[in-house]
């Protein structure tokens, strides 16, 4: 079970990354719930698109994971900064560029 605390931060970003994020509020709610319980160590992430759901990965991840994220596109120096902005001092946050099931891409991730 996730503490109080860490509950009402993550509610907070909802208004923080309201127009960045795909999902709906309560899927991306429940996903970041899931996440924070499991509390990983590393979390992939396939589609970057706007950063929205890398903030709440930053969020709900232990305090020193490493978060990866896989897009096709390349990612512009604004998004490059901004997800570099959401980590925790201790976390680790990588921006991939290429197809997420090429060999070169998993030989990255792995």
């Amino acid at each position: 079970m996730i503490d109080g605390d860490r509950v009402s931060k993550i509610y907070m970003l909802f208004e923080e990354v309201r127009g960045s994020i795909l999902q709906g509020i309560g899927e991306i709610a429940r996903l970041t719930c899931m996440v924070a319980e499991l509390n990983p160590t590393y979390v992939l992430e396939i589609g970057t698109a706007n950063g929205g759901t890398m903030r709440y990965f930053t969020e709900a991840a232990s305090s020193d994971a490493t978060i990866l994220s896989v897009d096709i596109l390349n990612p512009s120096d604004d998004l490059k900064r901004k997800v570099e902005g959401f980590k925790q001092p201790s976390q680790k946050v990588h921006l991939l560029t290429g197809n997420s099931t090429s060999n070169s891409i998993i030989t990255s991730i792995e």
